[in-house]
Parts: structure tokens; sequence; C-alpha cells
């Protein structure tokens, strides 16, 4: 493809919706794991809350689309499905 016709981020189509997503991930020598948004980040949270001697990161780059809000307009029949009586506990 040439430049011209491919997305800056991703490399795909111009027309193509992906988004380049990065996380951190933050692993130590016991291999509990914490994640973040930058290195800083998910070293942080795995020292706070795992403790360690050693701590290794890893940049994850995912190429995604965001979701699609999709609506639907349904009518469901009177004589369909079950009529259920629900009993709250009052004090």
């Amino acid at each position: 493809m040439s430049q011209a016709t491919e997305n800056d981020t991703t490399g795909a189509p111009a027309s193509d919706p992906r988004t380049l997503v990065e996380v951190w991930i933050a692993m130590n020598e016991d291999a509990s794991y914490q994640v973040g948004t930058d290195q800083e980040e998910a070293a942080t949270r795995l020292t706070e809350t795992q403790g360690g001697f050693q701590c290794r990161t890893c940049r994850l780059t995912v190429a995604m689309t965001p979701p699609v809000a999709v609506e639907a307009a349904v009518t469901i029949p009177d004589d369909v499905g079950h009529v259920v009586d629900i009993n709250t506990a009052t004090d």
C-alpha cells in the first residue's frame, strides 16, 4: 500500500477504523503481574500490590476497533413469557 492510502497509526487502509491501544504489563519473579497505561504505572501497581525483588515490563500494542452501538426495536406479544410476583423483604 502506498503511504497516502494507509492509516497513520496502524498501517491499515485509511478507511479502517482501528486505533492503536498501548498497554504495559509488569511481572515479578513469582509471575504476579499488573497492567497500566505506561511503564511506570504498571511497575508501580505491581510493586504496591504484589511486591517482589525483580520487575520485568513489556509494552503490548494492539490495533482494535471501538465498539459499535446497535439499537433495535422489538415488540414482545402480551402472551409470551411468564409473570412472576417479586416479594421484597422489609425491615
